[in-house]
């Protein structure tokens, strides 16, 4: 009877560290999707600083002449 006790409880352990195992994969997962949205947020923040300049640089020119 112990052994069977020690075997559920060491069952009911490995299912947990499968859960937990699942867990931080996804957990991996979204952590990269988000890292890849950030990135690509970022990307697009600085063409469009890199427009603002250009047009800042423009008005600057036409009104030096």
């Amino acid at each position: 009877l112990n052994i069977v006790n020690k075997n559920k409880d060491t069952q009911k352990i490995q299912e947990e560290i499968l859960q937990y195992r699942n867990r931080l994969e996804q957990i991996t997962t979204d952590r990269s999707m988000l890292e890849l949205e950030i990135k690509s947020q970022m990307n697009l923040l600085e063409e469009e600083r890199q427009k603002e300049n250009d047009i800042l640089s423009r008005i600057i020119k036409k009104h030096k002449n």
